[in-house]
């Protein structure tokens, strides 16, 4: 059998006169530049690059955050419903996280002013609400009666709104 050379194999030169015609997937100065042009744009005065910096930041950040969020927010109900929770009892779930994050803001103000803003928002918002979350969704390995996963889901689901709430003030200060 003779070996003939696989001409179905698809070879990519690398030559510098023609790789720059080539769109930069993967080239991450190219994706938060228009971000930058137009946060600096905004701005009322010009903007030293640390500041731009830390906006870009700052914006990626909430919007990732309102992102994850909106992904999981809208089945907590529905994962309360499948453990056999009531009308009135997914009326509690709503009622407790509505509750909870706004009564929120009033000790997030206050720690806004004393404390160290970017602890508060890391232990708030990136720790305790993230382990309320993560404990919502190990419940079904946790928890096995019904009745108590529905009122545990009901109180964590409150302790996550109440502390993602609590670092709002401080995050955007």
């Amino acid at each position: 059998m003779s070996r003939l050379p696989n001409r179905n194999l698809i070879q990519r030169r690398l030559n510098a006169s023609v790789d720059h015609l080539r769109p930069q997937r993967w080239n991450w100065s190219a994706v938060v530049r228009p971000l930058d042009q137009q946060l600096a744009h905004q701005a009322d005065n010009s903007l030293p690059p640390e500041r731009v910096f830390s906006l870009r930041y700052f914006w990626l950040d909430g919007f990732f955050s309102a992102v994850s969020e909106n992904a999981y927010v809208g089945f907590i109900a529905l994962f309360a419903l499948a453990y056999g929770a009531t009308n009135g009892e997914v009326g509690w779930l709503t009622a407790v996280a509505n509750l909870l994050g706004a009564v929120a803001l009033f000790p997030g103000a206050r720690l806004a002013e004393r404390g160290p803003r970017k602890r508060i928002v890391l232990w708030s918002g990136g720790g305790i609400a993230r382990v309320a979350l993560l404990i919502l969704a190990l419940m079904p390995l946790l928890i096995g009666e019904p009745a108590l996963a529905i009122w545990l889901i009901i109180a964590f689901n409150g302790l996550r709104a109440f502390m993602a709430n609590l670092r709002t003030l401080s995050w955007g200060k």
